[in-house]
């Protein structure tokens, strides 16, 4: 019992100043991976990332987090965790498509027209990208999540909590800016007017140009 329990405390998911950390590194790593896959397989070469200030997506992030919720199947059989992870992350990809839809009333993935896998409910996920999700799941929780929580355990408490703050405060400083952003975008290719002071702030600084060069693959609909 006394040598099991450090472990256990190690690879605890409920640490919140690792997750934000995880979810920080997981967003950039997502992105890149993104931006590599569909430049390689589709010669479709452009900015990926889900904010506007870096390379970061944070629905890879979020994915990544949620999917450490199949921790526990780590040490059951692959199938299962894979079948599992499929389907939450068919789920979550569902979910997102469809808030994204609501809000702002755009997309950024439609499998009926992409030409890959078997869309499902109306392209918002498909069976390929569920079994990517799978496959993703069953590496990133067995082996990638270990190394890095491992990597994380050897900073000192102290910085851990400084650092996961800070990239906290960020991050949801520069989400908010981003949904703020994009959510005038939308405004104004509805020709809707600027008709307050944060209108008019966001249309000299996130201008249609520089919010399609950073949203490349968002479309409105």
């Amino acid at each position: 019992m006394k040598e099991t329990m450090p472990e256990k405390r190690r690879y605890s998911i409920f640490n919140p100043y690792r997750l934000v950390l995880i979810f920080l590194i997981t967003s950039l790593v997502g992105n890149l991976i993104e931006t590599l896959f569909c430049g390689a397989v589709a010669g479709q070469w452009g900015s990926r990332q889900g904010v506007i200030y870096g390379p970061f997506s944070p629905i890879y992030g979020a994915g990544a987090v949620l999917m450490l919720i199949t921790y526990p199947l780590s040490s059951k059989g692959i199938i299962l965790h894979f079948t599992v992870g499929a389907l939450l992350g068919g789920v979550f990809e569902v979910l997102c498509s469809l808030l994204q839809s609501g809000v702002f009333g755009s997309a950024s993935w439609d499998y009926t027209y992409m030409g890959v896998g078997v869309p499902l409910f109306g392209g918002r996920t498909s069976v390929l990208f569920m079994v990517l999700w799978g496959i993703t799941t069953v590496i990133w929780v067995r082996w990638g999540y270990p190394k890095i929580n491992g990597l994380l355990g050897k900073l000192p408490s102290r910085v851990m909590k400084v650092t996961a703050l800070t990239v906290a405060v960020l991050m949801a400083a520069n989400i908010t800016v981003s949904v703020l952003a994009i959510n005038r975008w939308s405004e104004r290719l509805k020709d809707q007017p600027a008709n307050n002071q944060l209108n008019i702030f966001l249309d000299q600084h996130y201008p249609n140009a520089r919010m399609r060069d950073t949203f490349s693959n968002m479309t409105f609909l």
